[in-house]
């Protein structure tokens, strides 16, 4: 659980279960990603340069997926608690990412590496880049991946997604007051609205601030979920 193929194996069996439901287009793009979990166990030995080319693909296929999702599927509600589940996957995912890579700094060149594969994984270099001449700090990494509402990576632009497909769903709840889920993820967005990526940055042997906005941030997306669900 938790592995590459394992998550492709369970997209393609929630699949299976609404295949009647799915475009010729989209079964297609699913047909792709089987061969490659096929092509994948029938390979007996391994090298980076196969591997990076694995994943390329991958992402080549899953990028597909989501687009014929976002361009094909009809917006009811079945489409927007499907939004509902990645975006708040996506939150939890940046959340623990940004946890594990920051929490602990690091010596100035090895941080800078680590700061520069972060963008990257994000595609947000660019952005930095335009916005940011010199060296990456994390601070200003902060700005961009954490607070930037302009920048649809960040946390801040996914949480303000999340709340909108989420206010987009019936609800037995009076008009003037707010459902559970709701609550929570509004409280997350405030909490890393508020933050200061300057004191975020800055904690000497570890940035214990940082590390416990990011974990309340996560607990809060997975108490969304389970009252969601």
């Amino acid at each position: 659980p938790g592995s590459i193929a394992f998550n492709l194996r369970a997209m393609l069996h929630a699949a299976g279960a609404v295949r009647d439901r799915l475009s010729p287009d989209i079964l297609r793009v699913h047909h792709g990603v089987r061969q490659q979990l096929a092509a994948w166990r029938q390979r007996t030995g391994w090298t980076d340069r196969d591997g990076i080319a694995d994943l390329d693909a991958l992402v080549t296929l899953l990028a597909a997926v989501r687009g014929l999702q976002q361009d094909e599927v009809f917006p009811d509600h079945t489409w927007r608690f499907m939004a509902l589940g990645r975006r708040l996957e996506q939150g939890v995912l940046l959340s623990e990412l940004l946890a594990e890579a920051l929490v602990e700094p690091l010596d100035t060149a090895d941080e800078i590496t680590l700061l520069s594969a972060l963008l990257s994984v994000f595609e947000s270099a660019g952005a930095y880049r335009r916005q940011f001449p010199g060296d990456v700090r994390v601070d200003r990494l902060l700005r961009l991946l954490l607070l930037n509402e302009d920048n649809p990576r960040s946390l801040n632009a996914v949480l303000r997604r999340l709340l909108e497909h989420m206010r987009g769903l019936p609800s037995d709840v009076p008009e003037d007051l707010l459902p559970q889920d709701v609550r929570l993820v509004l409280d997350a967005r405030a909490r890393v609205r508020l933050a200061d990526p300057l004191s975020l940055a800055d904690g000497g042997q570890r940035r214990q601030a940082l590390e416990q906005l990011l974990a309340g941030v996560v607990g809060q997306l997975q108490a969304a979920a389970v009252h969601l669900a």
